[in-house]
């Protein structure tokens, strides 16, 4: 079975639909999940401007803002970059956008959730 991540949005919808390349964490990305498709669960918090700089286009912002508190695709981390001590770049391929969000609590880290199947 497939993991998750939760990642607020607009975010998530970011990284599913190819917009966002890089996931920015604190953590290395551990290395057994390098290559492993991952489900991009869409947390409730939102955030449509980030230093008074809007995040992302009007269009993104419409369907993050909908889309909250659910899986809404997947991606594959490819590998996980230290830029300095406590900042790594978490490297996204091959992203998949589901056209119906799947709703699922998130938590923490990565976590098993509590889906059936995402077709």
């Amino acid at each position: 079975m497939m993991l998750a991540l939760s990642v607020h949005q607009p975010f998530a919808e970011m990284l599913v639909r190819g917009l966002k390349l890089i996931e920015y964490r604190s953590r290395p990305l551990p290395r057994k999940y390098v290559g492993q498709r991952v489900y991009i669960q869409a947390g409730k918090t939102f955030r449509f401007r980030l230093n008074g700089t809007p995040i992302c286009n009007r269009k993104v912002w419409e369907l993050a803002k909908t889309r909250r508190g659910g899986i809404v695709g997947e991606v594959t981390f490819a590998r996980c970059v230290e830029v300095q001590k406590g900042d790594y770049h978490w490297h996204v391929t091959a992203p998949i956008v589901y056209p119906e969000m799947i709703p699922c609590k998130g938590r923490l880290g990565f976590f098993k959730p509590e889906v059936t199947h995402a077709d």
